[in-house]
C-alpha cells in the first residue's frame, strides 16, 4: 500500500529510452515517486524484495528473465501490484500479456510510440491507473496451486464435445449480459470456465480494457473455456453457447430480434465506450425476464443504471461479492442502489446461472 500519500513505483524495462521517458513522465506527478529501475526480470525480483515498491510497471520481452517469469516469482514470494506494460505493435505480445494476469498481475496497458509525445498522451490515464492499482491488497499467488483446474482445455477435448445449439431466436431465447472492469479478465475466465459447451444462452459482455487489447483477450480466453468466444459484429444473431465481447470504441446493444447491434452514434456513457449501461439497458428492453444481468469487479458505477433497468423488467440481476472482487466499486454501487437482486461470490455465479437457465 502507498505510504505517506506517495505511490512508490519500480520501473522494469530493458530499454534505457523507455525507462527514462517513464521516469520523467511519472516524476511530473507529485503523488508518485520512482524508487528504482530494473533492466530485466532478475533485477526486478531482486529490487522488489529490497525496495518493496507499492507498484511495478513490468515489461514483457526482456533478456535473461522475461516479464512472465519475473511476475511469477514476485507474486509467489513478494506479492506486489503489477501493471503489465505491453507492446502496442506486437499482436502476439498483446495476446500473451494476459498470461501475466493468471500469474497475479493486476492489469495491462499498451506502450505508445516510443517518443516523449507518445507517452505524454498516455500520462493521465497511466498515473490514474498506477494510483488505483497501488491501493489494492495482493496476496501470494503460487501458480502451481491452480494448475489443475485452470489449465487451458486441450484442443482435441474441445473438438470432441458437441457443438452448441444454433437456435438463438424465438420467444424462449435467453441471454446473459455482463459488465466488468479492472480485475475482469480473470474474473470472467473463472466465471465462464465451468460452463458447458451446450450452455443454453448467449452471453454478451462489456469489459473495460485498454484500447487495442480486446482481440488479444478474446483469443486468450477462447483457449481456456469451452464456449465459443468472439469480438461481436454488427447484426449477427446471438447464439447459445457463444460469448460476444463489445469491440473497441463502439456501444454494443442487443435487439428484440436477438441480434447484436453496434452503435458508433451513441456517445460514451460517463467516459466509457463501450459502456455496460448501454448493453444491460438494451437487454432489459429486448429480453425482459428472459435475461440475466451481472456486474463484476471494477471501479466506478458503469452498468448499474442498466442493471436496475433489467431488474425493473423482471430480469435476474447479480453482483459479485466484496471478498471475491479485486475492486469492489461497480458491484458495491449495484448492491447499494438496489440494482442487484443477488450478491454472490464469483465461484457461485456459474452454478446460479445453470440453475436459473434450467427453469
Amino acid at each position: 500500500m502507498a505510504k505517506d500519500n506517495l505511490t512508490r513505483v519500480l520501473i522494469v524495462d530493458d530499454s534505457d529510452l523507455v525507462r527514462g521517458i517513464l521516469r520523467d513522465m511519472l516524476s511530473q506527478d507529485p503523488g508518485i515517486v520512482v524508487i528504482g529501475e530494473a533492466r530485466d526480470g532478475h533485477e526486478a525480483v531482486e529490487q522488489t524484495e529490497r525496495l518493496r515498491p507499492d507498484l511495478i510497471t513490468m515489461d514483457i520481452q526482456m533478456p535473461h528473465m522475461d516479464g512472465f517469469a519475473a511476475t511469477e516469482q514476485i507474486m509467489a514470494y513478494t506479492p506486489t501490484p503489477i501493471l503489465i506494460f505491453s507492446s502496442a505493435i506486437d499482436k502476439s505480445e498483446k495476446h500473451s500479456s494476459f498470461n501475466a494476469l493468471a500469474l497475479g498481475a493486476l492489469d495491462v496497458m499498451s506502450k505508445p510510440d516510443i517518443t516523449v509525445a507518445g507517452f505524454q498522451k498516455l500520462a493521465a490515464q497511466m498515473t490514474d491507473k498506477i494510483r488505483m492499482l497501488a491501493r489494492i491488497k495482493v496476496v501470494p499467488h503460487v501458480r502451481g496451486r491452480m494448475r489443475g483446474r485452470d489449465r487451458p482445455l486441450p484442443a482435441a477435448a474441445v473438438a470432441a464435445e458437441l457443438k452448441p445449439p444454433d437456435n438463438g431466436q424465438g420467444a424462449a431465447a435467453r441471454l446473459v449480459v455482463i459488465g466488468a472492469s479492472t480485475g475482469g479478465p480473470l474474473a470472467l475466465k473463472k466465471l465462464l470456465l465451468p460452463l458447458p459447451v451446450q450452455f443454453p444462452a448467449g452471453i454478451a459482455i462489456v469489459q473495460h480494457i485498454t484500447y487495442g487489447f480486446i482481440g488479444g483477450f478474446v483469443d486468450w480466453l477462447g483457449l481456456s473455456i469451452r464456449l465459443r468466444v468472439c469480438v461481436a459484429e454488427d447484426g449477427e444473431v446471438i447464439r447459445p453457447g457463444t460469448v460476444y465481447f463489445a469491440p473497441d470504441d463502439l456501444q454494443m446493444q442487443v435487439s428484440a430480434d436477438h441480434r447484436i447491434r453496434l452503435r458508433a452514434d451513441l456517445p460514451p456513457w460517463g467516459k466509457h465506450r463501450p459502456s455496460a449501461n448501454h448493453l444491460l439497458q438494451s437487454a432489459g428492453e429486448s429480453y425482459g425476464e428472459r435475461a440475466v444481468g451481472i456486474i463484476l469487479t471494477g471501479m466506478g458505477d458503469d452498468g448499474v443504471t442498466g442493471l436496475k433497468a433489467m431488474r425493473d423488467r423482471g430480469a435476474l440481476t447479480i453482483a459479485q461479492d466484496q471478498v471475491s472482487s479485486l475492486i469492489y466499486g461497480m458491484p458495491r454501487v449495484a448492491v447499494e442502489s438496489g440494482a442487484a437482486a443477488l450478491v454472490l461470490p464469483l465461484e457461485r455465479i456459474a452454478d446460479e446461472l445453470m440453475r436459473v437457465l434450467k427453469e
